[in-house]
């Protein structure tokens, strides 16, 4: 039986993203060739403090949609704020790109360019994307971390993988390269966790009692927006099954890590589970599903499930047809919104268009797919030619750069940030609360 509390979550689950942005900066030399500056540290903190209209004081992290833009041991990273579903998630994912691009064009100085990508490698250093999802404290055990390992694993590369091409190879997951472990608390290099459980609640009492924050630190950036809802949709549902006492882990890999890598080389490649199965990832994928199909029948029983439910079951039954049935040189419905595959067309149109290409150069291109500069993105003209799904209009995503998401606490924090002025004077703002003419004022969550 649900609770109202395993209730509350699976239909209204507060969720948000965080995406670490490589800057680099070029200037042209008087011959007319590009000369790479080596200050890209310098062209993230200029991008970091530049006057925008997205930030009311220069001097906070937080802007005026009540989203985090700050620095993370020198990189750039952008905090969206709470949002209220995987589909308004995947909205304001994109509206990180759109306001981190304006504000590097205000950045630049007299002939200089920079760059800026949301990819998840530059060979050496990974720039990572992080999901975060409110989840009940009763459910932090066993069940949640061999249901989330199984799931993980078996989607990370295969499904929501962003794809990179490094040495002459395609990888399907640039992420799943620099894991190092299975569970652990931090996400440093050589500690790197597919399942990270670092508790940071970032909650007032008395919600901090009963809700934690669950921080997912191993899946790729992504520029499909339809592959973000996914991943933020089938995680939140995978939670709620877990928080239920869903035992789904049947087939969780003997060796995680092994099988994450080994699944961003081939996609089919055979994952020994821990009772000494060898399955694929789609064997597990379609494990999963059946078993995600009956939770719902039975949640259902409980509650209205929200509208997305439905769609994300739609887009995952599709994704597992299409992967398991469709060679990667074909073009079916999910290979125009899962972003290796999309990327992986991109390469080889490059490779019959053009002849024989240097790896070099296709490197390049799997780059620059990532580059969010409309006029420089390749991922941005392949959606403006039909090639990748991008289904929010762009006023859409203005609107999501300036305007706070629909959650109450997210509402309350713009208010105040948009109330600043001599008089009302807000001199900090953290994700609980705000300071305003030297008084603390708590940020309510609901």
């Amino acid at each position: 039986m649900l609770n109202a509390y395993q209730i509350g979550m699976l239909t209204h689950r507060t969720c948000g993203r965080e995406k670490e942005y490589s800057v680099s900066s070029k200037r042209r030399r008087g011959n007319g060739h590009w000369h790479q500056l080596d200050e890209a540290g310098d062209a993230a903190q200029r991008i970091l403090h530049t006057h925008s209209p997205y930030r009311n004081n220069q001097e906070s992290e937080f802007l005026r949609n009540a989203a985090r833009l700050y620095d993370d041991y020198g990189k750039l990273e952008y905090a969206t704020a709470e949002c209220t579903s995987p589909l308004e998630c995947a909205v304001y994912d994109k509206a990180d790109d759109k306001i981190i691009a304006d504000m590097a064009q205000q950045a630049c100085r007299d002939g200089e360019v920079l760059d800026v990508h949301n990819d998840n490698s530059d060979g050496l250093v990974s720039y990572g994307c992080h999901s975060s999802y409110q989840i009940l404290r009763l459910a932090q055990g066993q069940t949640l971390k061999q249901n989330l390992l199984t799931f993980l694993v078996a989607t990370g590369a295969v499904l929501f993988g962003a794809g990179e091409y490094k040495e002459g190879r395609f990888y399907h997951s640039s992420r799943a390269q620099f894991m190092d472990k299975d569970v652990g608390e931090k996400t440093r290099h050589g500690m790197r966790a597919i399942l990270n459980t670092r508790s940071e609640p970032l909650l007032t009492s008395p919600h901090r009692d009963i809700y934690t924050r669950l921080h997912i630190t191993s899946l790729d950036t992504k520029v499909s927006e339809v592959a973000t809802f996914l991943e933020m949709a089938l995680t939140s549902l995978f939670i709620s099954m877990s928080e239920a006492g869903w035992d789904v882990s049947l087939y969780q890999p003997k060796h995680p890590v092994r099988a994450l890598k080994d699944t961003s080389l081939d996609i089919h490649h055979i994952i020994e589970t821990n009772d000494g199965k060898k399955v694929t990832a789609l064997n597990i994928q379609e494990f999963l599903f059946e078993n995600l199909e009956m939770f719902l029948t039975y949640a259902g029983g409980y509650c209205e499930l929200p509208t997305w439910v439905e769609q994300a079951k739609r887009l995952w039954a599709e994704a597992i047809a299409d992967l398991r049935t469709y060679s990667v040189e074909e073009w079916p419905p999910s290979s125009f919104w899962i972003d290796w595959w999309a990327k992986l067309h991109l390469l080889q149109e490059y490779q019959e268009n053009c002849g024989e290409i240097e790896p070099e150069m296709l490197a390049t291109l799997a780059t620059e797919y990532h580059n969010i500069d409309p006029a420089k993105s390749l991922a941005h003209e392949m959606a403006q030619d039909g090639l990748l799904h991008q289904p929010s209009l762009p006023a859409k995503i203005e609107q999501a750069a300036l305007e706070p998401t629909s959650h109450p606490r997210a509402q309350r924090r713009a208010y105040r940030i948009k109330q600043d002025s001599p008089t009302h004077k807000v001199t900090r703002v953290r994700w609980e609360d705000v300071t305003v003419n030297g008084k603390l004022r708590v940020l309510e969550f609901d």
